[in-house]
């Protein structure tokens, strides 16, 4: 058996493990990592509402090239966003709790790409993309210093690009469906 694997599995045994004090309550300020790449800081403002704040960022970057040289291409981009949920409990039962949650979040990105070969082309690219959401979710506390929550709803996001130099291009979208969502809560 390799150490990995024991290491892994004693970590699942400790966070599956029933903690003392089952019904203790979790802590009121706790910091959030969540799927998709969201990481923010939750703060419960009473017993059965909270507020939850969350950061992404992302940077990314590529060259291609053909094996005859002829062509040649590079991108690169970053995207920094902001966002805030509330959180309305609407049920409780040991330690599992359910909730409602409007939230808003907003994104702005940017990026270059320029090629060479027959067509040389460079291009910069803004965008910025605002969502609006309504999740029903639930969250579990395997104590009073760790949970783990899950939420699904819909979400309409309304989004603008432009790119320069060039030909430029304005767009305008919009666009409504399905939000789902997963994370853990560190608490204080």
């Amino acid at each position: 058996m390799s150490v990995r694997l024991v290491i892994g599995a004693a970590a699942l045994l400790v966070l599956l493990a029933p903690a003392r004090g089952w019904a203790q309550e979790t802590g009121k300020v706790g910091l959030t990592f969540g799927y998709p790449g969201e990481v923010g800081i939750v703060w419960h403002v009473t017993d059965r509402v909270a507020v939850r704040p969350e950061f992404m960022f992302n940077r990314s970057w590529s060259d291609s090239e053909d094996t005859g040289g002829v062509f040649d291409s590079d991108r690169s981009s970053w995207g920094l966003g902001v966002g805030i949920s509330a959180l309305f409990y609407i049920s409780k039962s040991d330690n599992l709790r359910t909730f409602i949650s409007p939230g808003y979040s907003y994104l702005r990105s940017e990026s270059t790409s320029s090629s060479t070969g027959l067509l040389p082309v460079v291009g910069e690219f803004e965008t910025s993309a605002s969502a609006w959401s309504g999740t029903f979710g639930a969250e579990y506390a395997f104590s009073r210093r760790f949970s783990a929550f899950g939420e699904v709803g819909v979400a309409y996001t309304n989004v603008s690009s432009e790119s320069s130099p060039g030909l430029p291009l304005r767009n305008k979208s919009h666009g409504f469906g399905t939000r789902t969502g997963a994370g853990f809560v560190l608490y204080f």
